[in-house]
C-alpha cells in the first residue's frame, strides 16, 4: 500500500515508460467469507467472490506467506453463477464444519499495463467501509527495468494485503468506531 501521492507519481512514471503498453482498466468487486470467529483469517486462508462484469469468481488464497519482499500464496479459482451470502467448508474444500458468511465487499478500480514481456503493472485504487487506499501489484514474467524500480521506491512499510486492510476496517465497523 502506498500514499495517493505516490501513487500517482508512479502511474504518471508508468505511463512514461511504457507507451507501448497496453494499458487497461478493469472494475472489480470482491465480496470476502469468513466464519464470526475469523477462523479462515487466523489460518492464514482468504475466501472471496470476485466480480468482474457479470461474472462471478470464488477464489480461495491459502498457505499464505511474505518473505523478502515477496507474499506468495496457493491459489484456486472456480465460476459461481451469482454471489451467495454463505459457503459450507464442503463447498470450498475445507476441512470441518463450517460455515463462510459474507463479511462485506472491497471495491477496486484497477488499472493494468501489461508489458512486451507479459510482466503486469496493477494499479488499484479500493474503496471498503467509507476507507480510500491506494496499492501497487507486480506479477513479474522478465526484468523490471531500473528506472521503474528507482521509481518504486517509495516508503515500504508492514505489507498488508487488502482482505486484512479489509478485516482492520471491519471490526472498527462492528465495534462502532
Amino acid at each position: 500500500m502506498i500514499g495517493k501521492v505516490d501513487f500517482e507519481r508512479v502511474l504518471k512514471r508508468a505511463h512514461e515508460l511504457y507507451p507501448q503498453a497496453q494499458v487497461k482498466v478493469i472494475e472489480q468487486a470482491n465480496y470476502y467469507y469468513d466464519t464470526p470467529d475469523l477462523f479462515l483469517f487466523n489460518h492464514r486462508t482468504t475466501l472471496r467472490v470476485r466480480k468482474i462484469g457479470e461474472k462471478y469468481l470464488v477464489q480461495k488464497k491459502s498457505d499464505k506467506s511474505y518473505e523478502n519482499g515477496i507474499r506468495t500464496a496457493k491459489e484456486t479459482e472456480k465460476e459461481i453463477d451469482c454471489l451467495p451470502e454463505s459457503f459450507s467448508s464442503a463447498e470450498v474444500g475445507i476441512q470441518g464444519e463450517y460455515e463462510f458468511k459474507q463479511l462485506g465487499g472491497l471495491f477496486t478500480k484497477r488499472t493494468r499495463f501489461i508489458l512486451h514481456d507479459g510482466t503486469k503493472l496493477d494499479f488499484d485504487v479500493s474503496r471498503y467501509f467509507g476507507v480510500e487506499d491506494y496499492e501497487l501489484e507486480i506479477e513479474l514474467e522478465g526484468d523490471l527495468p531500473a528506472e521503474l524500480l528507482l521509481e518504486l521506491s517509495v516508503r515500504s512499510g508492514v505489507f498488508k494485503g487488502k482482505y486484512q486492510r479489509f478485516l482492520e476496517r471491519f471490526r472498527m465497523e462492528m465495534d462502532g468506531q
